[in-house]
């Protein structure tokens, strides 16, 4: 749906979206894949009730559908019994010219992600929704890929590009906390995860952020199990020779991990200091 419109066509379209239509083609267009359900935590909370914040999300993903913005895959989010709130909706080809300008050239236009692809994609989109539902925790700043990945120059001079899942900026009382959040489902190797340390740890020498924005961000790996968790910290103690911008987290534990900085703490007292 969506294909080949005319720029004529697209800018009657523009003129029909009211501004929390264009609210939630942003938020689709900077996670790629939202559901309904996650649409309406993001853009319905002021909904005197869930029932009334699920038939106004309902609505608006039908206008958008029928605009032809947006469309939804064949699978869903914890399947049919999961209601409306499972569709998982993606920009359609005119929904991503919206956001097509010189500098920002479209994105891959709408597809039948990979199972794998689009269950780590809601994932993250996920972890966003949580940390903005936080009532005593403000998100200043928020990139999803590709936009929080980070080219800086490798050995000899190579660039090299380092390709978080999500880029945030939170604000708590007088605190203000720079993150990398890393969304492992354990479906890689340990290995894999010490080596994409190893990666955010030449970043971190090059002082490419350091320059960008005065601080380095803490590295939080978000993880599925406490079991899981300990054999990521085990083995980073026994690998890395610095893990004092690394932490470690479960879901559960991500409002502890923003609020004071201390769930799963890799490093000494002494090497959170020298961070």
């Amino acid at each position: 749906m969506g294909d080949n419109i005319t720029r004529k066509r697209l800018k009657q379209i523009a003129k029909v979206l009211d501004p929390r239509d264009k609210e939630i083609l942003q938020s689709i267009y900077r996670f790629r894949y939202l559901t309904t359900g996650q649409l309406r935590r993001l853009h319905f909370r002021e909904s005197a009730t869930l029932t009334a914040a699920t038939r106004a999300a309902n609505r608006a993903v039908a206008k958008l559908r029928k605009l032809s913005l947006i469309d939804c895959l064949e699978r869903r989010i914890g399947g049919v019994r999961a209601g409306s709130s499972s569709f998982i909706w993606g920009l359609t080809e005119a929904g991503f010219k919206l956001f097509e300008t010189r500098k920002n050239p479209a994105r891959k236009r709408f597809f039948e992600p990979s199972t794998k692809f689009m269950t780590h994609t809601i994932a993250v989109a996920e972890l966003y929704i949580r940390l903005s539902e936080m009532p005593d925790v403000e998100v200043e700043a928020v990139e999803a890929e590709p936009d929080c990945h980070r080219q800086y120059a490798g050995i000899g001079g190579a660039p090299v590009k380092l390709k978080p899942d999500l880029y945030t900026v939170t604000l708590w009382g007088d605190y203000e906390d720079h993150w990398f959040f890393e969304l492992d489902l354990a479906t890689e190797s340990v290995s894999r995860v010490i080596r994409k340390c190893g990666q955010y740890l030449d970043y971190y020498r090059s002082g490419h952020e350091q320059r960008a924005n005065g601080v380095f961000p803490f590295v939080a790996w978000i993880v599925p199990s406490k079991k899981r968790k300990e054999a990521m910290m085990r083995r980073m103690r026994e690998e890395l020779t610095n893990t004092a911008i690394f932490l470690v987290s479960t879901p559960d534990e991500l409002r502890e991990l923003v609020l004071e900085d201390a769930c799963g703490v890799i490093g000494s007292e002494e090497e959170q200091h020298e961070r």
